[in-house]
């Protein structure tokens, strides 16, 4: 039995040392294998030293990244608050642009709304156009109307003028020739039918006085009834007249000296305005008092004016020398050949030269006249002519 079991064993440890040839033969394999995994270790070192190198590389990278990232997070917060600012800036610009929307829509219903209106001002000014023609054109006509109707007028007042200078020409010449067959000395203007009474010789009145001297009273009693029958006697005649005027004119002569008669003092011009207004209104009151008696001496007086002009219508000394100088205080009813005592001829013997330029004798007067009517009646009966005619249509 121990044979037998030394036999077993021997058998065992043979198949031990052949287990440990194989252990010797797989652990020189493995002392191969470990040298090649040396060899990989070494070369896998040398690769963790390289990506050791390349992780410190990448972890100053990655800080370098913190760092941006912080800084990129910053600005992303800063671009956050101006997105926010935007955002509100663009719900006021998109609030204004609603509004401006509305506005424009507001503006194009109103432009459309004027256009139209421009198209219907275009058809009324068509239409006003044609009407200012047509109206133009009536104008014209109605111009031309007027202006054939003032020439009528015109041709109408020229001969109203005309008429009435003939009828004052016939006037003077009537008074004239009545003068000359009643032997009374007056001078009559053939334009106006004047008649002048000056203070030359035979004074009117006192000096500086309103009294009226004898010598005018005889004249006074001598024309006035022959004026009268010229003028009232004749119907015709009679209904033409507006006014019978006494007028009186002083000298432009204040205490002895000459003055200017459109420049003077008050003192010299409210004289001799008082003193010719005295004069006017003696002959007035002589003419219509008791001792005067003529036909239609109550209608006369009812057409009486007695003015006084003072010394405003002087007659200058150089009026009418025509070297054939004549006395005029007797002229016996002749006519003298102008309007008004500033073209009457100055007597040779003049001695009261103390107005300056002006005539002494001959501004110091009294003349009568007489005005004509104006009004249409009289004038349609002047100018003889029908209602129609003498106002045109």
């Amino acid at each position: 039995q121990a044979k037998g079991k030394l036999a077993g064993m021997g058998k065992e440890i043979g198949g031990l040392k052949d287990k440990l040839g194989k252990a010797k033969g797989e652990l020189a394999g493995l002392g191969k294998e470990n040298g090649k995994l040396h060899s990989k270790l070494g070369a896998a070192d040398k690769k963790i030293t390289g990506l050791n190198g390349k992780i410190n590389g990448l972890g100053n990278a990655n800080d370098d990244l913190k760092k941006l990232v912080a800084r990129l997070e910053g600005e992303n917060k800063g671009l956050g608050d101006k997105v926010a600012g935007l955002g509100k800036n663009l719900y006021k610009v998109q609030s204004d642009l609603n509004n401006k929307n509305g506005l424009f829509a507001a503006c194009t219903n109103e432009k459309n709304g004027l256009i139209t209106d421009i198209s219907n001002l275009k058809n009324g000014l068509g239409n006003s156009n044609k009407e200012l023609f047509a109206c133009k054109d009536k104008n014209k006509r109605e111009i031309a109307s007027k202006k054939k109707f003032v020439e009528q007028f015109r041709n109408v007042a020229k001969k109203i003028e005309n008429q009435k200078k003939n009828l004052r020409a016939n006037i003077a010449k009537n008074l004239a020739r009545k003068f000359r067959e009643n032997k009374i000395d007056a001078k009559v203007d053939p334009k106006t039918g004047n008649v002048t009474l000056l203070m030359d010789k035979n004074l009117l009145f006192e000096t500086n006085s309103a009294r009226l001297s004898k010598f005018a009273k005889v004249k006074l009693k001598q024309i006035i009834p022959v004026y009268s029958d010229v003028l009232f006697s004749d119907m015709d005649i009679k209904e033409k007249i507006q006014s019978f005027n006494v007028e009186g004119h002083a000298s432009p002569n204040f205490l002895s000296g000459p003055v200017d008669p459109f420049n003077s003092k008050p003192e010299a011009y409210n004289y001799n305005l008082n003193l010719s207004s005295r004069r006017a209104l003696s002959i007035t009151n002589f003419i219509y008092g008791r001792r005067l008696k003529f036909d239609n001496k109550y209608y006369m007086r009812n057409v009486t004016k007695s003015i006084g002009y003072g010394f405003t219508r002087p007659v200058l000394l150089s009026a009418n020398f025509n070297n054939k100088l004549e006395d005029i205080m007797n002229p016996k009813g002749i006519l003298v050949a102008d309007r008004s005592p500033a073209s009457v001829k100055i007597p040779m013997a003049n001695p009261d030269l103390k107005c300056g330029k002006y005539s002494c004798s001959l501004s110091q007067r009294v003349e009568l006249s007489f005005s004509l009517k104006d009004d249409p009646k009289t004038i349609e009966k002047i100018l003889d002519l029908p209602k129609d005619d003498l106002w045109l249509k």
